[in-house]
């Protein structure tokens, strides 16, 4: 082999060697840095496909102010600082990020979420507002969040965008708590320096569901007779029987085959009432004694309501003395005692009430009270005849402010609205020895005022 064959082979492994060097140089380059970039990302990636990332927020709609947001996610690096960045287009951390329109995170909060980790409220982290749209979390007095944890805390005070629509948010953590890694701090959503884990979070603004419904103003009222006197004779749930039990009661006592008042007992008789209301200040109710006499105005008359020959009771309350009838009344009395007790319903959901609870256990419904002269001692525990001498009845017949003026006299009040109660008016009479033998009669209203 000639000298010049021998170089040319010589250079040729040469050139082959080095290049083989280049090439394996050149390939060890690549794989270490894609190594490098692998390490930057995958291994700093917040979350993974089997540990999900999110953040809920207390409403969806547009505009909506005082909204509160819990974030959770799961940490790979310890972490002192936090930031959250809101964009309008992309999730993508270090890619351009403008604040969503209308959204505002001024003046945030941040609150402890029940086993949600070391970042907690009450000055163990804090928050605060960087450009709009961005919050920044730093540990304070607390704990820094643990490698390899899962981690929940609220935002409060975010202002919704004000567009429909999708939103993002990029979520970085940091080594310290001046939000770096030691060596490259956080400046904007496109400059996050050396975070330790990242992720987004895709959000959506819609509009607020808005749903009308009209409530009338409600009232439902009746009076009832009491035929037999027994306590089972009350207005049906919703007055349902009303217009079979109209409020005509005849007051006496047997004699023969009549029925009569005179000197020698004080005769007792009852009619109901149930009322409902949805007015939010109650509902009065006023008596309007119809039956205006010149003489003994507001009493029973027997001449079509010229004289009333039973006389009323009069504006104070007071029993109706045992034994000494005729020297006390010597026209008669005839009187009223608004039963103030609660007793419990005999059937339904209606029930008596004197403005306690509707029924025993019931918080919710209001009662009704009876009022002056009329609520002075009557009956604690109706019997059937729901008549006492030791009640205190009372019948007010002043042309101005008694019951035969020209609005009646309040006897029953509640505060607030009502719902089925029942109340028991007891009516009393009595004959006296001037009192001139006669049919009488007395024609009243019950008047219900709802005060919305």
């Amino acid at each position: 082999m000639s000298s010049y064959t021998q170089f040319r082979l010589f250079f040729n492994k040469q050139i082959i060697h080095k290049f083989a060097c280049i090439m394996v140089a050149l390939l060890l380059t690549i794989v270490s840095a894609q190594a490098f970039f692998m390490s930057r990302t995958s291994a700093a990636l917040l979350g993974n496909s089997t540990t999900p990332r999110s953040i809920q927020f207390s409403r969806s709609d547009v505009s909506a102010t005082g909204v509160s947001a819990i974030v959770n996610f799961y940490a790979t690096s310890t972490a002192q600082s936090i930031v959250i960045d809101f964009c309008g287009a992309s999730p993508i951390i270090g890619t351009a990020c403008t604040a969503p329109t209308g959204m505002a995170t001024s003046s945030p909060t941040i609150t402890t979420v029940s086993g949600g980790g070391n970042v907690q409220g009450g000055g163990a982290w804090t928050v605060v507002s960087g450009s709009a749209g961005t919050l920044k979390l730093a540990k304070g007095s607390g704990s820094a969040i643990s490698a390899l944890s899962s981690n929940s805390f609220q935002i409060n005070n975010i202002q919704n965008p004000s567009s429909t629509g999708a939103f993002y948010a990029r979520i970085t953590t940091y080594a310290q708590a001046a939000w770096t890694d030691g060596a490259t701090a956080y400046s904007s959503p496109t400059v996050p320096g050396g975070y330790a884990d990242y992720g987004g979070v895709a959000l959506y603004t819609v509009s607020a569901i808005s749903i009308s419904a009209t409530v009338q103003e409600t009232l439902t009222f009746c009076v009832v007779a009491d035929p037999t006197s027994a306590l089972g004779n009350v207005p049906g749930d919703d007055c349902a029987n009303a217009g079979t039990r109209p409020p005509n009661i005849t007051i006496g006592h047997s004699s023969g085959s009549q029925t009569i008042i005179d000197q020698t007992a004080v005769d007792f008789k009852n009619i109901f009432t149930q009322l409902s209301t949805n007015a939010l200040n109650g509902a009065d109710i006023y008596l309007k004694n119809v039956t205006a006499c010149s003489t003994n105005p507001g009493g029973m008359s027997a001449d079509g309501g010229t004289t009333c020959g039973v006389a009323p009771k009069g504006s104070s309350a007071g029993s109706i003395a045992s034994g000494s009838y005729a020297a006390n009344y010597p026209s008669g009395s005839f009187g009223l005692c608004v039963i103030p007790s609660t007793v419990a319903a005999p059937a339904g959901s209606a029930t008596y009430s004197n403005g306690t609870n509707a029924a025993a256990g019931d918080t919710v419904y209001n009662g009704i009270n009876s009022v002056a002269p009329y609520n002075s001692t009557c009956v604690a525990s109706p019997t059937a005849t729901l008549g006492s001498n030791t009640n205190a009845y009372a019948m007010d017949g002043n042309g101005t402010t008694g019951t035969t003026s020209t609005f009646g006299q309040k006897v029953a009040t509640t505060a607030k609205y009502v719902y089925r109660i029942n109340n028991i008016y007891n009516f009393s009479a009595i004959a006296g020895p001037t009192t001139p033998a006669g049919n009488y009669s007395a024609t009243l209203n019950l008047i219900s005022v709802g005060k919305f």
